[in-house]
């Protein structure tokens, strides 16, 4: 139920009198954590591909779905979409050489909350 709004409903009834029922008023679960975690190779030659491995993980035994984005820097540059296991794995391409600090953001779904990866420092030379 995380990420659902909730009401409950009770109704009291006895022979020979009418029935009522009482609503309560919407009270919304809270979404689960999630844990994003991203693996790139350290080095790099220019012009290849550069495969991040990311795995999301979310509380209650959960699997996230949904969509994840790389990020170079605050530049987004390449997406991808989880698996059933929480999993996927993305070839980034076109990076220049120099120093890359590569990010992992999980945009969370309806009822697990976004996440980011811890930086990765990734030389292209």
């Amino acid at each position: 139920d995380a990420g659902a709004s909730i009401t409950v409903a009770v109704t009291a009834s006895k022979e020979d009198h009418l029935d009522a029922t009482a609503t309560s008023a919407a009270v919304t679960v809270a979404k689960l954590d999630s844990d994003t975690r991203a693996t790139a190779q350290f080095f790099a030659r220019s012009g290849s591909p550069v495969p991040v491995s990311i795995v999301v993980r979310a509380d209650a035994g959960v699997t996230p779905s949904g969509s994840v984005t790389i990020y170079d820097g605050r530049n987004p540059i390449a997406t991808g979409v989880l698996g059933s296991n929480g999993r996927v794995t993305v070839n980034v391409a076109g990076l220049s050489r120099g120093i890359h600090i590569i990010t992992v953001r999980y945009e969370g779904n309806t009822q697990i909350d976004g996440s980011n990866s811890f930086p990765q420092l990734l030389f292209v030379w």
